[in-house]
């Protein structure tokens, strides 16, 4: 079983491999990412935001952001170099 945990975990999935770059943070400090598909990263401060570039033209980018196993926000985009915002609200 896993942890219960006060973080906010925020995935990267779609287009195996597929590079993105972007910022993720909370309680208003942010920090640059990059990488590729898939990845996870977390957030420990409210509220938790990403904002993923996907570095191509295409495939597909999803970034869903959760907490303690329950969804809060789920964006995709397929669009060239397309960017997604999800937050914790």
């Amino acid at each position: 079983s896993k942890a219960i945990t006060t973080n906010y975990i925020i995935e990267i999935t779609g287009t195996n491999s597929l590079e993105f770059m972007g910022s993720i943070g909370g309680g208003g400090s942010s920090r640059s990412i990059e990488g590729s598909i898939p990845a996870t990263y977390e957030v420990s401060d409210w509220p938790a935001v990403a904002v993923i570039q996907k570095k191509g033209e295409y495939g597909t980018l999803t970034v869903k952001i959760s907490k303690n196993g329950r969804m809060l926000d789920s964006q995709t985009t397929s669009a060239s170099y397309g960017v997604v915002t999800v937050s914790s609200g």
